[in-house]
C-alpha cells in the first residue's frame, strides 16, 4: 500500500456511532445488577429470618452494586 493511499484511508475513516451500543451495554448491566440485587436481598432476608431485620445488610448490598455502575457514587 503506497503512502497516498494509506493517506487516503485513514482521511476517511470516522468512528462508529457507539451511544447505541453504551447505551444497551449500560441497560444490560443494570438489567443484570437488579437481578443480583434481587438474590442477594432474598439470600439476607432468609438468613436473617430470626433477627427481624436485614435492613442495614441489604443497604450495604444495594451501595455495593451501585458503586460498580457508579463509581463514586456510594462515598
Amino acid at each position: 500500500m503506497e503512502d497516498d493511499d494509506l493517506d487516503s484511508l485513514v482521511e476517511s475513516w470516522q468512528p462508529k456511532q457507539t451511544s447505541d451500543v453504551m447505551r444497551r451495554a449500560f441497560a444490560e448491566r443494570c438489567r443484570w445488577v437488579e437481578a443480583t440485587l434481587q438474590v442477594r436481598a432474598e439470600a439476607e432476608i432468609r438468613m436473617r429470618a430470626a433477627n427481624y431485620s436485614s435492613g442495614p445488610a441489604i443497604e450495604a448490598i444495594f451501595r455495593e452494586e451501585l458503586g460498580r455502575i457508579l463509581p463514586g457514587a456510594t462515598r
